[in-house]
């Protein structure tokens, strides 16, 4: 399938938990096979889907420790121990998952920049990692469980943690668990899905 993902507000280059819930959405509504391609402007995610588990594979978007913009350890009170841009989202590591769950974001200082979202992450607690996606631009500040994010967050803490497979939780208000296996220049996520509405477009 060709792909496009749009925010209200604008179009978005890659979208994680879009492409979970359409190849979920497919096999609910549509009865289409169990192994799917999204094709988009930047390349292909590939999703699998057994039982109420989807898979979705795709290329790991690199992020390399940077000079950290004035803006942004403002924006994050000061808080920010490293700081890793990616051509996706760019990752802001706290020291704890209590930083992460608990940071209020000076929204004013992070708009004075030029970055559409921040992966906010640190160590977990019965996870490897946490991590909150901030979008400062976008009406709806932040995202509930966000794909996309996780293909910069895995490598990082494979490589951080030595481990291949990884546990990942999204301290969103409404909360997002995955598995993460990072392999070469690869990562798959993992999630579990459930149809909570249907409707009708006459």
């Amino acid at each position: 399938y060709e792909t496009r993902w749009f925010a209200k507000e604008q179009e978005i280059d890659l979208c994680g938990h879009g492409s979970i819930a359409t190849a979920w959405a497919l096999k609910e509504v549509l009865k289409e096979g169990r192994v799917l391609t999204l094709k988009y402007g930047k390349g292909e995610i590939k999703l699998s889907l057994t039982g109420d588990e989807v898979l979705l594979s795709a290329p790991s978007i690199l992020a390399v420790e940077s000079q950290m913009p004035e803006a942004v350890q403002k924006g994050f009170n000061e808080k920010v121990v490293a700081y890793l841009p990616s051509e996706n989202k760019h990752m802001v590591v706290l020291e704890n998952a209590k930083e992460v769950e608990q940071m209020q974001p000076n929204w004013e200082a992070l708009r004075t920049v030029n970055t559409f979202a921040y992966a906010l992450t640190a160590p977990g607690i019965g996870v490897d990692f946490v991590s909150r996606t901030l979008l400062p631009f976008i009406d709806k500040l932040e995202d509930q469980a966000t794909g996309s994010s996780h293909l910069t967050l895995a490598p990082y803490w494979s490589a951080r943690l030595d481990k291949k497979t990884l546990s990942a939780h999204q301290l969103s208000e409404r909360g997002g668990a995955l598995t993460c296996e990072v392999n070469e220049n690869k990562v798959t996520l993992k999630a579990r899905c459930s149809t909570f509405g249907k409707g009708t477009i006459e």
